[in-house]
């Protein structure tokens, strides 16, 4: 299904300009508008829609999902003697606040002893969003784990990896090598003062990408050929 060209489309030209006059956004892109307004007086065609006829001959069949991915995930890591401790499916919200998040629920676990018997790992899935007010490059993954990397400055025994499974994660600068995503640590951040590279300053830019290219971390994978979201990994050791 990935971004739905075999899957019709319910919404209407009519509905987008509701939403952008919800939340006041109408002026935002004058160009945009005036094309949803034209849709709306029926100027141009809408999408297809769930019923429409050329349905009838599209099978869509599932092959693959996030739940997949996470279900690989645990069982490679009990293969490796690690304990699962926290399976989660349907993570959301904003990149920064998640990283957060599990960053903190990783030191919880850590300060609780969780680990005296060996490492023990959080395991989400979901597909964030980054609120773009900066300048920089970078992607939903990249950006959740550098917001991590910030809360883990300094702590040991911890660390944190968001990736996508199709092995790219958002913009990067002309040239540069697609990541996947980040890995990142306690010593992250220490590594980047090392360098002179400010981490809370690449966040507020929105430029991950530039971070963890200077710094490190970045994942790479090529890309992978499939898309199921993103999954978002917490070790504690």
């Amino acid at each position: 299904v990935a971004s739905g060209p075999t899957v019709g489309d319910p919404t209407t030209f009519a509905q987008a300009l509701d939403v952008l006059d919800r939340y006041r956004a109408l002026e935002a892109s004058e160009r945009v508008t005036e094309r949803l307004r034209a849709g709306a007086r029926g100027e141009h065609a809408e999408t297809v829609k769930p019923n429409d006829d050329i349905w009838h001959a599209v099978n869509n069949t599932e092959i693959g999902c996030n739940d997949d991915a996470l279900a690989g995930a645990e069982e490679l890591a009990v293969g490796a003697g690690i304990d699962v401790v926290d399976i989660r499916q349907g993570v959301e919200g904003d990149a920064r606040t998640v990283g957060v998040r599990m960053a903190r629920k990783l030191i919880g676990l850590r300060d609780r002893g969780a680990a005296s018997a060996g490492p023990v790992l959080v395991l989400w899935g979901g597909e964030t969003t980054v609120h773009v007010r900066g300048s920089g490059y970078g992607g939903r993954n990249q950006e959740g784990a550098l917001a991590a990397a910030i809360e883990l400055d300094g702590v040991d025994n911890v660390c944190v990896a968001f990736f996508g499974t199709d092995g790219i994660d958002g913009t990067r600068p002309q040239g540069q090598e697609p990541v996947a995503g980040a890995m990142v640590s306690g010593a992250t951040c220490t590594r980047a003062r090392s360098l002179g590279i400010d981490a809370v300053h690449a966040l507020t830019d929105n430029d991950s990408a530039g971070f963890f290219s200077r710094v490190g971390g970045g994942l790479k994978t090529g890309p992978t050929g499939t898309n199921v979201n993103d999954v978002m990994l917490g070790l504690v050791y």
